[in-house]
């Protein structure tokens, strides 16, 4: 790939629900690569790269939109938004209720461990997640409706 194929990438998603935190991150920083004048474009180009995925799934949802709806620079957070609470989006959870309780039964402090060491050591596999949990196993506030928040690029 050369450097002019590398400054215009389009952020790519293959519709796993676990790369999902990566594809935001990814968006986020191309959205903060694009000129301006550029920005109102970005969700077209987002689309149409989400169009020639090798998931037939994510494919399929993409002929749902309307391209009328998606030419402005708030778009991109609609199509991030539409993305997430879309079934691909979701990250199925296989014998949650047994691993929480494998958890919890384990869960202890180590022999002359402080309560801080403990905390961070507890704390760590969350960290190590990326973020991936921070929208499914952290509550969220009442109205807040989506993980996913671009900021004003202005």
């Amino acid at each position: 790939m050369n450097e002019t194929e590398k400054k215009g990438r389009v952020p790519e998603w293959n519709g796993r629900p676990e790369s999902w935190h990566h594809y935001v991150v990814e968006t986020q920083w191309y959205m903060r690569s694009l000129k301006k004048e550029e920005r109102q474009q970005a969700a077209a180009r987002l689309i149409q790269r989400l169009l020639e995925s090798s998931s037939s799934s994510v494919r399929s949802l993409m002929y749902k939109l309307d391209p009328d709806d998606y030419d402005t620079e708030e778009s991109v957070e609609k199509l991030l938004r539409f993305l997430e609470t879309s079934p691909m989006g979701k990250q199925p959870l296989p014998d949650a209720g047994l691993k929480i309780g494998n958890y919890y039964r384990k869960l202890s402090r180590k022999r002359a461990e402080t309560v801080p060491e403990f905390l961070i050591r507890e704390a760590a596999p969350m960290m190590r997640c990326g973020g991936h949990c921070r929208g499914d196993c952290m509550p969220r506030k009442r109205g807040q409706h989506s993980t996913v928040q671009l900021a004003d690029y202005a």
